[in-house]
C-alpha cells in the first residue's frame, strides 16, 4: 500500500472543492481532520470543521458528529480558547445522546475535563474524568480506560496526591503489558517513576526512570527520554547529587534543544538547571541559566514553568544579597502561581517572601507568608514543599524565641525529610534539632542527631563527613579522622594521624585534654579507630557509654566506606595522597597523582587540562585535601559561558548597597580565603576579567564590585580547563602573563580512552558503590560486557561510565551485568 505523504494547503483545498453530494463532502472532510488541523489557519480549520459537524447532523451520523466534535473542541483548547472547547464538546455530548454509546459519553467528559484542567479549575475536571471512567469501563475498550486512569492521576499528581497517582498509574501499566504498548508502557514507567519519588521510594524510582530511559531509547522516543533525564536530575538533586544533577540536566537541555520536546517544556528544564546550579553554590551559572529559562517561560506563556523561574530567582536574588530584586520576583511568582491555582509554586515563592523579611529583620510579614505557606499545603502532609517550608517557618521560631513552636515545625520537617531521603536539608534540620536537645542533655543529642542521620540513607562517605562534623561541633574538637586497615579512610581538617596509626590494631579508649580515640567493631573484631583532635586543650568528660554507642551506629558506614576506599597503591611518590577516585593500573594517571603528592604541600597556583569527565575537579580536590589547606575551605566556580558582569559578582561580590536595595554577597574568593578556589573552564572568562584575576594573584587582594576598599585574601588558585589555553593565548583572546601565572605547575589528566587499563577496576568500584547504595546484590560483569565497555570510546570519559554502571546495575536481571543490561548505544 502507498504511504500517506502530506498534501499542501492548496491541494487540500482542491480536493475539498471537488467533493459534491454532502456524504461526500462529509466524508472528504473527516478524512482530512488532521491535515485540516495542522496545516491550515485555525480560522479556516474551524470553518471547515463546523461544516463536518453541521453535515454529520444532517445526515444522522453520529460517529461523524462526534469525530468533528473531538477534533474542534481539541483545537480550540490548544489555541486557547477554553470556553469554546467546552462548546464544541457539546457536539460530542449530542452524538452520546443519539447514539446510547458509551465510547462518545467517555470522549465528552474527558474533552470537558481537560478544558477546566487547562483553565486550573481541578476539581471540575476532577469529576469530569471520573465520569469519563465510568463510561469507557462500560464499552469495554481497555485503550479508553488507560486513557483515563492516566488523565486522573496526572490530575492527581498536579494536586500533590502522589499515592492516589501512583495507583492509577500502576493499572495504567498493567493494561499497557495486555495491550503491547510499547510507548505508553514507557510513559507510564516514568509517570510511576514520579509518584514514588514524590512518596519518597527513591530507589524504586530510580529503577523506573532508567527502565524509561531504556524503553525511549530502544524505541527512538525523544520526547519522553527528555523527561525523563528531568526527572532524574531532580532526583539525584533531592539525594544532595548536584554536580550528577548538573550533568542530566544539561543532557534534558541539551535535548530540548535539538528540538526532541515541545518548545513550551524547554523553561521546565532549563529551570531544574538553574535550581542545580544554585545549590551546587555556583550562583553565576545559576543566574545565567534562569534567565534564559525566564525569557523562554515568557516567550510560551509557560505559566506553571515562568511561577517556578521567577521563585528560584527570587531565592538565588536574596542569596546574592539583591534584596529588592527578590521582593519584585517573589510577587510575582505568588501573582503567576494564584493565577494559575499552583498551590506548590505559590506556597515556595511564600516562603522565600518570608525569608526575605527575615533578613529585613520584618517578623510579622515573615511569620505571614509562613503561615500562608502552610495552610496552602496543609493537607499535603509529607510533602517535600511543605517540609521545606516548615524547615524555615521553624527555624525563624528559635530565633524569635518560641521554641515549641519551632520545635513542632522542626521535628514534622525531619520526618518528611528522613521519608523521602532528602539529604543535605535533612542534616541541616537535624543539627538545628540537635542544637536545641544540647541544651538539655548533649550525650542524647549528640546520639539522636547522628541516628537521624544514618536514617537518610546516604553514601557512606556523607553519612561519616556529617557525624563527624557533628562530633567536632558538639565536643568541640577541631580535627577528625576515621581509621581503618592502617591508612586514614576520611580526614577532617588537618590532625596528625601519626598517633592515631600508631595505635594499629590496639582497642583502646584514649581520652585527654586534647585527644578522644576510641575503636569501632563489628562482631568482636575491629574495623578501625575514630580520632579526634584539638588544638587548644579543655577538660571536657565523655561518657564511654555514648562513644560505644555511636561506633555501633557508624560501624556498618565505616566497613562499607573502607570497602569501597581503593587503596593508593605502593608507588613511589603516593604517600600522604589523598584522593577520593579510584588508582587503576595505568602509568598516566599514577604520575598525575604523583605529581598531584608533590604540589600539595605548596601555594603554587595550578592549571589542570582534560576532557569534560575526566575528574578535573576531583584533582583540585586531591590537590586541596593532601596539602596544609586541608580543612580549609575549597570553593568551586563554573566559569563557562557565564556572561562578564554575572562572573565579576561571583568572584568578587558586592559591597553593602553595591546592588539596589542589596546587602553585603561577600564573593567566591572572599569565602575561599585561606583555602583554595577552582576556576573550572577558566578558558571561558573574559579578558576585563582576567586581568582582576592577575592582581589577586600577584598581590593576593581585590575590590569587591561596588566597593573601593582593597580586601586581603590568602587563596591558592587551581584552574582547569577543556580548551588548549596556549591557542587562545596565539588568538589574542586569553593573557600570556595570566597563563604564566596559572601554569607555574600544570596538569594533562588523560581521557578514558587513554586509559583503558584502568576501565575493568572503575566498573568495579562504581559497581559495588552503587549496588550498596540502592540495596541491589549485583557483583559481578560478564566478560562479554565488560570486553564491550573496555572497547567503547566514552566520549563522556570517567562521568560517562558512572551513570552506565550505575543505570546497568539498576537494571540488571540477575546478579551479574550481562550484555543486554547495556544502553542501547553500547
Amino acid at each position: 500500500m502507498a504511504q500517506d505523504r502530506p498534501i499542501s494547503i492548496q491541494d487540500l483545498r482542491r480536493r475539498l472543492a471537488k467533493e459534491g453530494t454532502d456524504a461526500e463532502r462529509l466524508a472528504a472532510l473527516i478524512g482530512s481532520r488532521h491535515r485540516i488541523v495542522e496545516q491550515l489557519p485555525r480560522d479556516e480549520a474551524e470553518r471547515y470543521l463546523r461544516e463536518a459537524a453541521g453535515l454529520a447532523r444532517k445526515l444522522r451520523s453520529s460517529s461523524d458528529l462526534a469525530t468533528a466534535g473531538v477534533a474542534l473542541s481539541e483545537l480550540c483548547r490548544d489555541a486557547g480558547d477554553v470556553e469554546a472547547s467546552i462548546e464544541c464538546a457539546g457536539l460530542v455530548e449530542e452524538a452520546a445522546r443519539e447514539s446510547g454509546n458509551p465510547i462518545y459519553e467517555g470522549q465528552y467528559s474527558y474533552l470537558t475535563g481537560r478544558a477546566h484542567e487547562v483553565k486550573g479549575n481541578y476539581e471540575p475536571a476532577h469529576d469530569c474524568y471520573e465520569r469519563c471512567l465510568k463510561a469507557w469501563r462500560r464499552s469495554g475498550s481497555p485503550q479508553h480506560v488507560r486513557a483515563a486512569l492516566n488523565q486522573l492521576g496526572c490530575l492527581l499528581w498536579y494536586r500533590g496526591r502522589a499515592a492516589e497517582a501512583l495507583e492509577y498509574w500502576q493499572e495504567c501499566l498493567k493494561l499497557d503489558g495486555e495491550i503491547g504498548d510499547i510507548p505508553s508502557l514507557a510513559s507510564h514507567q516514568y509517570n510511576i517513576g514520579t509518584a514514588l519519588a514524590k512518596l519518597g521510594r527513591w530507589e524504586d524510582a530510580f529503577e523506573c526512570y532508567y527502565r524509561a530511559i531504556g524503553l525511549a531509547e530502544r524505541h527512538q522516543l525523544l520526547p519522553l527520554r527528555s523527561y525523563v533525564l528531568n526527572s532524574l536530575g531532580e532526583l539525584f538533586l533531592e539525594r544532595d547529587k548536584a554536580a550528577k544533577a548538573i550533568d542530566i540536566f544539561r543532557m534534558a537541555v541539551e535535548a530540548a534543544e535539538r528540538g526532541e520536546v515541545p518548545s513550551e517544556a524547554q523553561p521546565d528544564h532549563m529551570a531544574n538547571l538553574g535550581l542545580a546550579y544554585q545549590r551546587n553554590g555556583d550562583l553565576a551559572s545559576a543566574a545565567h541559566v534562569y534567565g534564559r529559562a525566564l525569557a523562554l517561560s515568557e516567550k510560551h506563556e509557560n505559566r506553571r514553568g515562568l511561577a517556578i523561574v521567577l521563585w528560584g530567582m527570587a531565592e538565588l536574588a536574596l542569596d546574592q544579597g539583591q534584596l529588592d530584586r527578590c521582593q519584585d520576583l517573589a510577587r510575582r511568582s505568588v501573582a503567576v502561581a494564584r493565577e494559575v491555582g499552583l498551590r506548590c509554586e505559590e506556597a515556595q515563592a511564600l516562603r522565600v517572601m518570608a525569608l526575605l523579611h527575615v533578613t529585613r529583620h520584618e517578623d510579622a510579614q515573615a511569620r505571614d507568608c509562613f503561615e500562608q505557606a502552610v495552610a496552602l499545603l496543609g493537607d499535603l502532609e509529607e510533602s517535600l514543599e511543605l517540609a521545606r517550608v516548615r524547615f524555615h517557618f521553624g527555624r525563624h521560631l528559635l530565633l524569635q524565641g518560641e521554641r515549641d513552636a519551632a520545635m513542632t515545625h522542626l521535628k514534622a520537617a525531619s520526618r518528611a525529610f528522613r521519608k523521602l531521603g532528602v539529604v543535605a536539608e535533612g542534616h541541616e534540620v537535624q543539627r538545628l534539632l540537635l542544637q536545641q536537645q544540647m541544651g538539655v542533655d548533649i550525650d542524647m543529642a549528640l546520639l539522636e542527631g547522628i541516628s537521624g542521620l544514618s536514617s537518610l540513607s546516604v553514601e557512606p562517605q556523607a553519612l561519616l563527613e556529617q557525624a563527624m562534623g557533628l562530633l567536632l561541633e558538639v565536643l568541640r574538637f577541631d580535627s577528625a579522622a576515621i581509621v581503618a586497615r592502617g591508612r586514614a579512610v576520611l580526614v577532617m581538617g588537618n590532625p596528625d594521624l601519626t598517633p592515631a596509626l600508631a595505635l594499629g590494631d590496639s582497642q583502646e579508649l584514649i581520652v585527654t585534654d586534647s585527644v578522644t580515640s576510641w575503636p569501632v567493631c563489628q562482631g568482636g573484631s575491629l574495623l578501625g579507630r575514630i580520632y579526634l583532635e584539638r588544638a587548644m586543650p579543655i577538660g571536657v568528660e565523655h561518657t564511654h557509654l555514648v562513644l560505644e554507642t555511636i561506633a555501633k551506629l557508624l560501624a556498618a558506614p565505616i566497613q562499607r566506606l573502607t570497602e569501597l576506599a581503593v587503596a593508593v597503591e605502593e608507588r613511589p611518590g603516593l604517600a600522604g595522597l589523598r584522593y577520593q577516585g579510584v588508582i587503576g593500573p595505568s602509568q598516566r594517571m599514577a604520575d598525575v597523582l604523583a605529581t598531584v603528592c608533590s604540589a600539595a604541600s605548596k601555594s603554587a597556583p595550578v592549571l589542570i587540562h582534560g576532557e569534560s569527565g575526566t575528574g578535573k575537579e576531583l584533582i583540585a580536590r586531591a590537590l586541596h585535601d593532601s596539602g596544609a589547606r586541608a580543612g580549609k575551605p575549597f570553593v568551586a566556580v563554573n566559569c563557562a559561558g557565564v556572561p562578564e558582569g554575572l562572573l565579576e559578582v561571583e568572584f568578587f561580590g558586592t559591597e553593602d548597597g553595591g546592588a539596589a536595595g542589596g546587602r553585603l554577597y561577600g564573593g567566591k574568593f572572599g569565602a575561599a580565603d585561606r583555602g583554595t578556589i577552582f576556576l573550572a573552564e577558566i578558558g571561558d572568562v573574559s579578558p576585563a576579567l582576567q586581568a582582576r584575576l592577575l592582581r589577586v594573584l600577584e598581590e593576593k587582594m581585590f575590590e569587591r564590585v561596588g566597593g573601593r576598599a582593597p580586601i586581603n585574601v590568602d587563596v591558592r588558585v587551581v584552574a582547569a580547563t577543556t580548551r588548549p589555553i596556549w591557542d587562545l593565548v596565539a588568538q589574542g583572546k586569553f593573557r600570556e602573563d595570566l597563563h604564566s601565572r596559572l601554569k607555574l605547575v600544570e596538569l594533562v589528566l588523560p581521557s578514558l580512552r587513554e586509559r583503558t587499563e584502568d576501565i575493568p577496576e572503575l566498573v568495579r568500584h562504581f559497581m559495588r558503590r552503587t549496588s550498596r547504595e540502592f540495596g541491589r546484590s549485583v557483583t559481578g560483569v560478564s566478560p562479554e560486557a565488560m570486553s564491550r565497555l573496555t572497547m567503547h570510546r566514552w566520549p563522556g570519559n570517567v562521568r560517562e561510565l558512572e551513570h552506565v554502571v550505575e543505570r546497568m546495575v539498576l537494571l540488571a536481571s540477575g546478579d551479574t551485568i550481562q550484555l543486554d543490561d547495556l544502553p542501547p548505544n553500547l
